[in-house]
């Protein structure tokens, strides 16, 4: 395989990470209490902003290169702004990833949120949602936001948790936060789980072939997503009552594991994405 191409899935996961970060990190302190109030700090939501970006562009290279057979990349990305039926996404999406880190300089969360989100629901307007028409764009957009509103609000959480466990800040902050972040969890993962569903029955129908690359990916990726729910179902009713009953910091510890773990498997869950997103499902 090209390099250039190769590359395409990491830009693609750059990308994603960052977005979901600062997306989920800028919606935290709308619920999360007193504690969410510093999650997002202005030089690493400038540092995301950028690698946000950065990835954009090289996605958008290698995109250009993989559709190029005279070797004049740059002439086919000027096609792809201007002329072609996707030029319009794609404008939005380099626009608003510009605002985006101007809104970062400013370190205003509500001005970062509004952008992260913007370029999060034109995923729904690119890949193959667009083959299924706009009610598949507007399925995978909802399905794009839930999954950032859950995975990135795991960044400020484990910030907040290891705080309070360290003695740096009241645990009743932590123990706020903790409530109010799983509320908003199970209403994102039951908005995953739907529109991650109706998604999977269009693009692979109900008798999927698991002799397939694209469906094996698909399957390790839900595998990864039930695995995270488990642990978070293991926080809320098992951990967080801890927390409750014995008003201790050295409660936390076993969460502290736990969102850790959550973050890592996330993480694992945006790379499938990163690739599942170069492959054609009916290869």
């Amino acid at each position: 395989m090209d390099p250039v191409q190769a590359a395409i899935p990491l830009a693609r996961a750059v990308y994603y990470v960052a977005l979901v970060v600062l997306f989920g990190a800028s919606v935290f302190p709308l619920y999360a209490g007193r504690g969410g109030r510093a999650a997002l700090s202005r030089w690493p939501a400038v540092a995301l902003s950028a690698a946000a970006l950065i990835g954009l562009l090289t996605w958008l290279y290698g995109f250009a290169a993989s559709l190029d057979d005279s070797g004049d990349v740059l002439t086919t990305i000027r096609i792809i702004l201007i002329e072609s039926s996707f030029r319009v996404v794609w404008l939005v999406r380099l626009g608003t990833a510009l605002a985006l880190i101007l809104s970062a300089l400013a370190l205003r969360t509500s001005l970062i949120a509004v952008p992260a989100a913007v370029l999060l629901v034109c995923e729904g307007w690119s890949g193959h949602a667009v083959a299924w028409g706009f009610l598949g764009s507007v399925n995978l957009a909802l399905h794009a936001l839930c999954a950032a509103l859950w995975l990135g609000g795991l960044v400020p959480l484990a910030q907040i948790v290891r705080s309070s466990y360290r003695g740096r800040s009241d645990l009743p902050v932590a123990e706020t936060a903790l409530r109010r972040f799983s509320a908003v969890a199970v209403l994102a993962v039951a908005g995953i789980v739907l529109t991650g569903s109706i998604n999977t029955w269009h693009v692979i129908g109900r008798t999927p072939n698991f002799t397939d690359t694209y469906v094996r990916v698909l399957a390790l990726k839900i595998a990864l997503v039930v695995i995270m729910i488990g642990l978070a179902a293991l926080n809320r009713y098992c951990f967080l009552p801890r927390v409750r009953e014995t008003n201790c910091a050295s409660s936390l510890r076993p969460l502290i594991g736990s969102i850790a773990a959550e973050q890592i498997i996330g993480l694992l869950v945006l790379l499938d994405v990163s690739v599942l997103g170069t492959m054609n499902p009916h290869a």
